[in-house]
């Protein structure tokens, strides 16, 4: 099998047309920084996007599905990936995701944004096991 060079090596394709992240696209800035959550209208896909270094955004959503945490805006995007599950990274991305969601707040988010992401992350915590 030939491989691809344009394809980025964070992405681990082990199941053919399920690509998996394993590690950070870009670093992300500390402290923790929720930028935004989208809720989209496909019942069900709740995206939410951190601050990388340097200004630049680093998006991930909801597996409407399964509720798994995934890479990218949306299920779409060629640039889609589910985070490898039992990876470090995932566990990093979950502390992050813990840390950030402590400090949202109602002058930013409305208190649905916070509830809805808030379900949603709690239901991919509960299906990686982290």
């Amino acid at each position: 099998m030939k491989k691809n060079k344009n394809r980025n090596p964070r992405l681990d394709n082990e199941i053919l047309g399920y690509p998996e992240i394993y590690s950070w696209p870009k670093k992300p800035v500390f402290p923790e920084e929720i930028i935004d959550i989208l809720i989209y209208r496909d019942e069900g896909t709740v995206g939410v996007t951190i601050k990388a270094n340097g200004g630049d955004r680093i998006e991930f959503f909801f597996d409407r599905e399964l509720g798994r945490l995934c890479f990218g805006k949306h299920h779409t995007d060629t640039s889609a990936a589910f985070v490898k599950a039992g990876s470090p990274f995932e566990k990093e991305l979950y502390s992050y995701f813990e840390n950030a969601r402590k400090r949202l707040d109602i002058n930013t988010f409305s208190v649905n944004e916070i509830q809805v992401f808030t379900e949603y992350f709690n239901k991919a915590k509960v299906y990686s096991g982290v």
